[in-house]
């Protein structure tokens, strides 16, 4: 089966802040990369110069069986909210991965709107995720996530950091409006 992955930057430009620099979220080009190079269709939404809505059509939109977030510790209100209106809106199959600085740290504080954590480096991790959710897998051998099973939360193995980063695909650019 064909995954598609839609992944989330939950950054909403605050209204108050005259700053004109902005800087795509690089780290989820790079996931990007890393799972087009592995035959997966990626959706990348970049929520900095959009508003809420829209950014939940454009997500639903997609129809990606899993919506991957990055989050820390500045982004975690609107993450959650935006992960919680999603699944009320009609993504409730969709598989909710959430990773970055804050989760990778606290994943408790995710899991009860998030299906998983991705821990560490989302390169490898995300694109065995999409291999897994394809084939039907369970994501309980995978290393590098954190999720629940039942009332327990189960951790599995640290994944090993990326040694050759020239193995890593070139961050997906043209993935980014801006």
């Amino acid at each position: 089966m064909p995954i598609k992955v839609a992944l989330v930057y939950p950054y909403f430009h605050p209204a108050n802040d005259n700053s004109i620099f902005r800087f795509p979220p690089l780290g989820l080009g790079y996931i990007a990369g890393a799972l087009r190079k592995h035959g997966v269709e990626v959706e990348l939404v970049d929520c900095t110069f959009m508003q809420f809505n829209e950014a939940l059509e454009r997500i639903k939109r997609a129809k990606t069986q899993i919506v991957g977030f990055y989050s820390m510790f500045s982004m975690k209100k609107t993450t959650l909210e935006l992960a919680r209106t999603l699944r009320n809106e009609g993504l409730k199959d969709s598989l909710f991965v959430v990773g970055g600085p804050l989760p990778s740290w606290a994943p408790e504080g995710f899991l009860d709107v998030f299906d998983a954590v991705a821990v560490g480096e989302g390169e490898q991790t995300m694109v065995e995720l999409a291999d897994r959710v394809g084939q039907g897998k369970p994501l309980s051998m995978m290393k590098g996530l954190v999720f629940k099973d039942g009332n327990s939360i189960i951790k599995t193995d640290h994944r090993e950091f990326i040694q050759e980063l020239d193995s890593l695909a070139f961050p997906a650019r043209d993935l980014f409006d801006n």
